[in-house]
């Protein structure tokens, strides 16, 4: 859809008392139920402000007041004692809106002013700042301007908007069978048009480094946007255990691969004990594609490890092309530059960085006892499967040299699997494949064969004079590719011991470390006894689930269509030149 478009609504230009007006906000109520956004904003705030604790909250554009009232209801115990603050240019909020509040426990005090002369006030900050279809009414530089401002006075920071696509726009259009009058059904196409997109938002929020920032689509017509502070003077955990008070928590995760000393590095940083058990040592080769695309990326800058990694060798991609056996799609920039690193030297960096804050690594050893015991997470990896859908799964890597790419990251689509190709320090290529058997067939391979691919592919003549380094060979077998949801579990899991996404994606390691990080934030809540750990653990399931639905939705698709015999004809010719296709998986996987 076309660049946003801010125009003037009706209802903003109309008296408080104006029966259309009324009728509006009436209609309002049945727009925000349609769209969900109260679920939306209620879910989005348990995982921004988690824990029982008293908060300050300002609502941006309260109008009425009724959509922080089911907010407030719908928050439960955890929330009372809250402190409201509703501004907006007309106070229209009821004596009975303003009784309900009091008895869910919460007080509440009502502002008629300008949003940014109010932010500006000396004193006035807040918990979290929530706001509702608010931020589409101001231009790009003016949610510059009020976004710096909101930075420096909350700890957290939610906002529903109109998603702006085509579906979104044509519904719109729709909303009079809601019974909406002349004003709202103007106003909804209006605002649709003036909505969000991609992460549009994200690009105006300041110092992002030390912000947790989330932006999505959500629900059919819906885009969430939240903030959430990292900096320790804006910790949402406002325990007595920072002041002296009960000793924190200890924490224990069992797997040292890249989520669980992720979320190790994470809890460190927050003077969390921490100990992770690893089955294996460092430093070691493990089957993996080797580059980080994505949100990892920033996973990793905040936690101060990407600026590590570049200097220990990593190496940039911007480029990336697709194979079947004998076409080949054109070389398509990547939005983003990923990086490529050994997982030999990542993994032990990692480690070393885990160990400088303090952690306890034990390497060599496994946990062993109750799975379910409080403060204990699960970051092993893959959950074994022998077979699904009656075939057998499982991946082959290898580093070799002599090897001319064109392109920094390749994907070879064969009959039996795909093999992804990208560049490492000291030219040196990873080579790494998955691939697929029927359960019960013969067993025994070469792996070199497996990984060249059949003879006459493409692939098999770019590894034609490819020398292998044997010692890097390593496989892994009982792979499971079917998407998971967190909540289904019942132990709480990070990384691939949640769920994994096929490799095609690239998305992988980023999926590792994101995981780690929405992690963070509610296991420090436990360790400092602001959660239970069911309440912790629910967080962590529910924050996991909707980051990643949509991208384990099309990776689906897309590992479907990379196995499916029309990928080696007429068909997968088409599929690979087409930019259109590139674009939107691109896109949708990450």
């Amino acid at each position: 859809m076309k660049e946003r478009l801010v125009q003037p609504e009706l209802l903003d230009h109309l008296p408080s008392n104006d029966p259309r007006a009324i009728g509006s906000r009436t209609d309002l109520r049945r727009v925000n139920w349609f769209m969900r956004n109260g679920r939306i904003l209620v879910e989005a705030l348990r995982e921004s402000s988690p824990g029982a604790h008293k908060r300050r909250v300002l609502e941006l554009g309260a109008g009425d007041g009724t959509l922080l009232l089911r907010l407030a209801r719908e928050l439960g115990p955890d929330w009372r004692e809250t402190e409201a603050v509703l501004l907006d240019r007309q106070n229209i909020v009821g004596p009975a809106t303003l009784r309900a509040f009091g008895d869910v426990g919460w007080s509440v005090k009502l502002l008629e002013a300008d949003v940014f002369e109010t932010l500006k006030a000396e004193g006035s900050h807040y918990d979290v700042i929530v706001t509702n279809l608010f931020l589409h009414h101001f231009s790009d530089e003016q949610l510059k301007k009020l976004f710096s401002l909101v930075a420096d006075k909350a700890k957290a920071f939610v906002a529903v908007e109109p998603h702006r696509d085509l579906c979104s726009l044509f519904f719109s259009r729709l909303v009079g069978l809601l019974g909406a009058n002349s004003v709202t059904r103007h106003d909804a196409v209006v605002s649709v048009r003036a909505g969000f997109a991609f992460r549009e938002l994200s690009r105006f929020w300041p110092d992002a480094e030390n912000w947790s920032v989330t932006e999505r689509k959500a629900g059919a017509f819906s885009h969430l946007f939240s903030a959430r502070s990292r900096d320790n003077r804006h910790s949402v955990a406002l325990s007595a255990s920072r002041s002296g008070g009960p000793a924190r928590k200890p924490i224990t995760i069992v797997g040292g691969g890249l989520a669980g000393l992720t979320l190790g590095i994470g809890l460190r940083q927050r003077g969390i004990p921490v100990t992770v058990w690893e089955a294996g040592t460092y430093p070691r080769h493990r089957v993996c594609g080797e580059f980080i695309s994505g949100r990892g990326q920033d996973a990793l800058r905040r936690l101060g490890v990407l600026e590590p990694l570049i200097a220990a060798g990593a190496i940039p991609a911007c480029s990336a092309a697709f194979f079947n056996q004998y076409t080949a799609s054109p070389i398509r920039h990547l939005p983003n530059s990923a990086y490529c690193i050994s997982r030999f030297t990542l993994d032990q960096l990692m480690a070393q960085r885990f160990l400088e804050l303090g952690g306890c690594l034990n390497q060599d050893h496994r946990l062993r006892g109750e799975t379910e015991a409080e403060g204990l997470v699960f970051a092993t990896g893959r959950r074994p499967q022998p077979t699904e859908n009656g075939w057998r799964w499982f991946g082959l890597k290898a580093h070799a040299r002599n090897i001319q790419l064109h392109a920094d990251l390749e994907m070879h689509a064969l009959p039996s699997g795909y093999v992804g190709l990208c560049r490492l320090k000291g030219d040196e290529v990873n080579v790494c494949g998955l691939f697929r058997k029927k359960a019960g067939a013969d067993s025994s391979f070469s792996w070199q064969e497996m990984l060249h691919g059949p003879s006459e592919s493409i692939l098999h003549s770019r590894l034609a004079e490819a020398v292998f380094d044997e010692s890097s060979f390593c496989s892994v077998a009982g792979l499971s590719l079917y998407p998971r949801r967190a909540v289904d579990h019942v132990e709480c899991c990070v990384g691939d011991a949640l769920t994994m996404t096929p490799p095609v994606t690239g998305n992988g390691m980023s999926m590792a470390f994101e995981s780690a990080e929405l992690a963070v934030e509610p296991v420090v809540c436990y360790s400092e006894r602001e959660l239970s750990w069911s309440q912790a653990r629910e967080i962590i399931a529910r924050a996991c689930d909707n980051a990643f639905r949509s991208r384990l939705f099309w990776a689906r698709w897309l590992q479907c269509m990379m196995f499916s015999p029309r990928m080696q004809g007429a068909w997968g010719g088409v599929a690979l030149r087409s930019g259109w296709l590139w674009h939107l998986l691109s896109r949708k996987t990450r």
